[in-house]
């Protein structure tokens, strides 16, 4: 039979994270007030990059305190840009101009991706 004492949880509930209203956010909304569509800026990989955790996930809207509308757009901006290969999925490093990972020798690609044109152009080993 069983019992019906209340269950105890052993961890406690997480707070959610709960986005300010639109009257709020209206004021602080960056592309409403310079009107710039966040979908025309797919480009901009740098400026896509604040929107983007470390560990390369979209951060919520009320992380960013955007507005739903300029949410949804950051997001499409975002996943085109991952899409055409300027924005890493899996990282954020790309967005913001650091060292890519290096391929040296003897991992089979023969080329050296370490700080050649600020790391984006390899360089062909003379070797070969």
């Amino acid at each position: 039979m069983r019992s019906l004492a209340p269950k105890i949880r052993s961890k406690p509930l997480r707070k959610a994270l709960v986005s300010p209203p639109n009257s709020q956010v209206r004021p602080y909304d960056p592309f409403l007030a310079l009107g710039i569509d966040p979908t025309n800026e797919y480009l901009n990989g740098r400026m896509l990059s604040a929107f983007v955790t470390p560990v390369g996930r979209i951060k919520t809207r009320a992380e960013n305190g955007l507005l739903p509308r300029s949410q949804r757009r950051v997001r499409k901006a975002i996943k085109r840009a991952q899409a055409m290969g300027l924005m890493g999925r899996w990282n954020n490093l790309d967005g913001l101009g650091e060292k890519r990972p290096v391929a040296r020798e003897g991992h089979g690609l023969g080329r050296d991706w370490s700080l050649v044109d600020g790391g984006r152009e390899p360089k062909i080993d003379q070797k070969q």
